[in-house]
């Protein structure tokens, strides 16, 4: 920590980066069961499907996240 005014505005800043980046992946995340549990409630989802289908997601999830690390 160093006492320089200046780095709270860089931590409000990060804050609500990550806010936002937080609300898109929970997006994410209700779109794909939104689509993805009526379909496999209808049996046309096999479970290798599924799974693939789950760690797409969970990739998306993380490659937005680190989208973070990137400096504007």
């Amino acid at each position: 920590m160093r006492g320089d005014p200046a780095q709270l505005m860089d931590v409000f800043s990060l804050s609500r980066r990550v806010n936002r980046k937080v609300t898109q992946n929970l997006w994410c995340a209700w779109i794909y069961n939104l689509i993805g549990i009526p379909v496999a409630m209808s049996g046309l989802l096999t479970p290798l499907i599924a799974a693939t289908a789950m760690l797409l997601s969970s990739l998306t999830v993380i490659g937005n996240t680190l989208l973070l690390v990137r400096r504007d």
